[in-house]
């Protein structure tokens, strides 16, 4: 099926719909019932993905294949992923929408020409965090949550003063990039990079945190909330 690149294609009935795997402009999933995606091919979005409604379910369990995106998400219904989600844009691209998304397995960020941004979008990330190099994510006010492994080649910029970045799994932060937060929450095991985290707001661990011969450097420019560390076991902490 050739399907023109700067088009719109909507599954917007009131029922359940199979939704072909196929290179789209833009996507549009709409009405009631569940939208599944076929159990083959590739699907490749050159525009945006937009999930209208919360009475609408995007199911793309039964096809393993990554999913492409060039354009922005946009989420008001229900979509968890299960395969490897790509943002490939050659421009700045938003993940938004009034229902987070709970990316099951990789979320990898491609786009080296623009940043990928979080709006008014927290995110639920299971598998791993990817970020190329020369690529940037944003979470701008928002969340993120993290049970795996965070690969960070790219720029990981801290957000702002509301952004906390939860590790709640067992997590380690890999890569050669920049990494930077601005309020960080440890429920559960954060091995850092063995370079250097840059703290802009508070950090928060109730969990185990290890230093991996790395540096945490405080740079914000308010007042701190450190909570349950003990310092005297750790070296390379900066204020």
């Amino acid at each position: 099926v050739n399907i023109n690149s700067t088009s719109t294609i909507t599954y917007g009935a009131n029922a359940n719909q199979s939704v072909g795997a196929e290179n789209y402009g833009n996507l549009v999933i709409s009405g009631n019932g569940t939208k599944s995606l076929v159990n083959s091919g590739s699907l490749i979005i050159a525009g945006n993905l937009t999930i209208s409604s919360a009475s609408t379910t995007f199911n793309t369990s039964s096809n393993p294949n990554e999913i492409d995106i060039f354009g922005n998400i946009d989420n008001d219904g229900t979509w968890n992923p299960t395969q490897n989600i790509l943002m490939s844009g050659t421009s700045s691209q938003q993940i938004s929408g009034n229902i987070p998304i709970t990316f099951t397995c990789v979320l990898r960020i491609e786009n080296n020409s623009g940043t990928v941004s979080l709006f008014n979008q927290d995110v639920d990330i299971d598998g791993e965090f990817d970020i190329d190099p020369s690529a940037v994510f944003d979470p701008d006010v928002n969340n993120v949550s993290l049970s795996s492994d965070l690969q960070n080649d790219g720029t990981l910029t801290a957000g702002t003063v509301n952004s906390t970045f939860t590790f709640d799994g067992i997590t380690s932060i890999n890569g050669a990039g920049s990494h930077n937060f601005q309020n960080v929450a440890i429920s559960n095991t954060l091995t850092a990079p063995s370079s250097t985290m840059n703290i802009t707001g508070d950090w928060t661990n109730s969990g185990t945190f290890n230093r991996n011969d790395g540096t945490v450097r405080f740079v914000g420019t308010g007042i701190y909330s450190h909570w349950k560390h003990d310092y005297s076991k750790v070296c390379g902490w900066y204020f």
